[in-house]
């Protein structure tokens, strides 16, 4: 008689009333499925979305057992679930972890957006309790359910546990500016399902306990470095997570303005778009300089970068530059981390927008000689909304916010006699503001100021004799 027996259940089996002890050896499996990687296999993993996209999933070490915990384990950046084959092996030779507990592992691209990662493992443990409850199983176990995150993992993880409120929608309809509906309105309507699901979700009431390592819960100081810039351009999002991106942050701009033929954008995206659009308003942020760099220790000439490779962002504003200056140069086009391209052997020489140029140097880059364009954040529009009233009065409402940022209102009391000194002190935009008080020697004034003035201007109002200043 052939008789197959769960080790994982009994450490015995009982044949012709003697019970015979059970070996069982649980590495062997794990190392079969770790055996022949393929070389950098995570960071394809992490780089390629979309053609990784059907190695995601919720994956079993074993067979499912109804009267077993689930303990899903969910890997960081740059991983997949091999990471935690040790790590399994080491629990499952564990008699108490082994009798009460099943080990899964969810994978996925690490490349992808967290809310599109964290949608899809919501959605893989939602399948797989609607998979145990329509094959007539328990679910008394499973409803104790156990995720362990680690790093981007823990990100996952959390929103397995949590309601996403209105956040995320905030951030997609500029804080309310325009409806959901709106600021998806170009999409189909799958499209707009999905977003909404990964943006809308509420706690898996499953889900019992999260176990976090080393997860960054208030971000990451290394994802803006350089080389986090780097790791980001190096990733392919899947094609329709980029006309998503991309289409939703033009409306989101638009909307917010209130007019669908303007918004607010660079000089120098504008220029290196070539759009047919105005400069309406110059908003006075966000000003750069769009230069040349190359090695700090070839000392190096515009002059000399005839027939070298030139990396940039800005490939058409580029190429009117080099035809000004007769320069025949291979434009190298890249969506970041331009000022390490040289360093990759992608470029000889980089042209890029330059704030404070302390990113330039680090990667060991100087500036070039002069530069080309200088930039800043502006309001831009069509001919044909420039002269519009409404244009006029979104004008009129930035400059309103843009002075309310510079200025501060200073009130104080005064002595009549001290009066015109004091307005002298605070003129304010048009006039102060000035009013009687109880005591008919004494004014109470109330001025704006210049923010970045307010401390002097108190200082001086108090010497001059003002009081109850504020």
């Amino acid at each position: 008689r052939f008789i197959i027996a769960d080790s994982r259940n009994s450490d015995t089996i009982a044949i012709h009333g003697k019970n015979i002890p059970l070996e069982q050896d649980l590495s062997t499996p794990l190392a079969f499925m770790a055996k022949d990687p393929m070389p950098f296999n995570f960071l394809f993993y992490m780089m390629r979305p979309e053609e990784t996209r059907k190695m995601q999933g919720l994956y079993r070490f074993e067979t499912f057992d109804p009267n077993r915990i689930p303990v899903v384990l969910v890997h960081g950046l740059m991983s997949d679930t091999r990471t935690w084959l040790q790590m399994i092996n080491t629990l499952r030779n564990d008699p108490v972890i082994l009798k009460n507990y099943q080990i899964y592992g969810f994978s996925y691209s690490s490349g992808n957006p967290v809310p599109n990662s964290a949608f899809f493992l919501r959605q893989a443990l939602r399948k797989e309790r609607e998979r145990i409850v329509k094959a007539g199983c328990s679910t008394e176990k499973f409803d104790k359910m156990v995720l362990v995150g680690h790093s981007m993992g823990g990100l996952l993880s959390r929103c397995a546990i949590s309601s996403s409120g209105d956040i995320l929608e905030k951030l997609l309809t500029g804080n309310g500016a325009v409806t959901l509906d709106e600021a998806l309105e170009d999409l189909d309507g799958e499209q707009k399902k999905k977003v909404k699901q990964f943006i809308h979700f509420e706690p898996l009431a499953f889900v019992k306990r999260v176990v976090f390592i080393a997860v960054p819960h208030r971000g990451s100081k290394l994802a803006t470095s350089w080389i986090g810039r780097f790791g980001a351009w190096c990733i392919r999002l899947p094609e329709e997570v980029v006309r998503r991106r991309k289409s939703a942050q033009f409306r989101q701009i638009m909307h917010a303005l209130g007019v669908k033929n303007a918004g607010i954008t660079g000089i120098d995206l504008t220029v290196d778009s070539g759009a047919e659009v105005e400069t309406i308003f110059q908003l006075g942020f966000g000003k750069s300089r769009f230069c040349f760099a190359a090695p700090k220790e070839k000392k190096m000439s515009v002059e000399q970068f005839n027939g070298l490779r030139i990396a940039t962002s800005y490939p058409n504003l580029l190429k009117g530059e080099l035809a000004k200056r007769n320069l025949d140069c291979k434009v190298v086009k890249l969506d970041g981390a331009v000022e390490i391209s040289i360093a990759l052997g992608v470029a000889d020489a980089i042209a890029d927008v330059v704030e404070s140029g302390a990113t330039m140097k680090e990667a060991g880059l100087e500036i070039v000689g002069e530069p080309m364009l200088y930039s800043e954040a502006v309001v831009i529009g069509t001919k044909a909304v420039a002269d519009r009233p409404e244009m006029a009065l979104l004008i009129a409402r930035i400059k309103g916010i843009m002075r309310a940022a510079e200025y501060v209102m200073v009130e104080y009391d005064i002595e009549r006699s001290k009066l015109e000194e004091a307005c002298r002190i605070t003129p304010g935009i048009e006039a102060p503001t000035i009013a009687p008080l109880a005591n008919p020697d004494w004014v109470a004034v109330k001025s704006m100021v210049k923010r970045k003035e307010s401390n002097a201007v108190m200082d001086q109002l108090y010497q001059l004799g003002g009081r109850g200043i504020i």
